[in-house]
């Protein structure tokens, strides 16, 4: 029930109390009066008298009075009883409110709004609890955020560190099979710097876009004969098809590349010997403008990834396994930098999953007509 019908239904009581209370106190008045009054008026009509009419009308202005009193105090009463209910019934959740919004502002997230109400103050109770619950796992992002960056950094500077003093300690010629490992890993320094720079940028809305006309299907095609090995040596098995729509966009061709190289490069890791990932492309709708979008769909017969780690899935350095090993399959920016690119672009990205079924990544790209 809504504080407006509350409300209304309060009034509706009050109104109600007052009819009943003057609808008893005319009749009451009548039952006690009427006899006299009758009585009265037999007696002038035999005995006409001035004095005994003024007498008489005096008479039914004082008890007319007396009633009219007793009716206004007991209407003041119930008016007063019903506005003290009224006024609990509004103002107790809106205690309980400001009470929450006082704590979530000194930084309390830890407990929620007990308030069950089905009203509005149920639905702004609703909104705090959920604000609340975001903030709690922005704040526990934040305090991974720089232990996440210091991981990354540090095992390739200790690996660097660690070549460099062995080649101090043995005095030898350095070979180039030495330089190698270092090579790498600074290729690995300089990736980690570059895609948090570009999503930075991405976040921030400042990201450089070079669009050009590209024909999204021979896109993926290259992309496909790119991976070739690794799907050979995984032993799955890659498919793309499509319904064969106009797949001209105007995007940046380098950004959608690494979009795409990155889900299909996911799916190829989390999907078992001998599974499918299939990539289709279809027409899609978008309410409420009813703009027309190109749709890449990257479906696998994985894993799959359990349902309370989705909400978080394009988080930066957020790993579904929570393992912090560099061999546990990437940095954790591929996801987050894919969202960014996506909608630097004006589309969208959406991820469905089931456990032991499989996930599916789709990506909706504007044309620009």
């Amino acid at each position: 029930m809504s504080v407006r019908i509350k409300l209304f239904s309060a009034m509706a009581i009050l109104v109600f109390f007052m009819a009943v209370a003057y609808l008893m106190s005319t009749q009451g008045y009548m039952r006690s009066h009427l006899p006299a009054l009758v009585a009265a008026a037999e007696q002038m009509r035999l005995n006409p008298n001035d004095q005994q009419l003024v007498q008489i009308e005096q008479n039914i202005y004082i008890n007319m009075f007396h009633v009219a009193f007793k009716v206004i105090g007991g209407l003041t009463i119930i008016a007063l009883v019903l506005g003290f209910w009224l006024s609990h019934m509004l103002t107790a959740p809106l205690h309980q409110l400001t009470t929450a919004i006082d704590r979530i502002g000194k930084g309390d997230l830890s407990k929620a709004i007990l308030l069950t109400t089905r009203d509005e103050y149920g639905q702004v109770a609703e909104a705090l609890n959920q604000m609340a619950a975001n903030l709690a796992h922005s704040e526990e992002v934040r305090k991974h955020l720089v232990a996440d960056v210091a991981h990354e950094l540090r095992t390739p500077l200790t690996i660097v560190q660690g070549q460099l003093e062995f080649i101090q300690q043995n005095g030898k010629t350095i070979t180039p099979e030495t330089l190698l490992p270092m090579q790498d890993e600074l290729i690995r320094l300089s990736a980690l710097v570059n895609d948090l720079h570009h999503l930075s940028l991405a976040e921030a809305g400042k990201l450089p876009l070079e669009k050009k006309l590209t024909n999204v299907y021979e896109l993926l095609v290259r992309l496909k004969e790119l991976l070739r090995t690794e799907v050979d040596e995984k032993g799955v098995q890659l498919t793309l098809s499509s319904g064969g729509e106009d797949s001209v966009l105007s995007i940046d061709a380098h950004r959608i590349t690494q979009v795409f190289y990155n889900l299909i490069g996911n799916a190829i890791r989390y999907t078992p010997p001998s599974g499918q990932i299939s990539i289709h492309l279809t027409e899609k709708k978008i309410e409420p403008n009813h703009k027309d979008f190109l749709s890449i769909s990257i479906t696998d017969t994985g894993t799959g990834i359990p349902t309370e780690h989705l909400p978080y899935l394009f988080d930066r350095f957020y790993r579904v396994q929570g393992d912090r090993s560099r061999h546990s399959g990437g940095m954790g920016l591929g996801l987050a930098i894919a969202k960014q690119f996506i909608e630097a672009h004006g589309g969208e990205i959406e991820v469905k999953s089931k456990v032991g079924v499989g996930t599916t990544f789709k990506v909706s790209l504007p044309r620009n007509r």
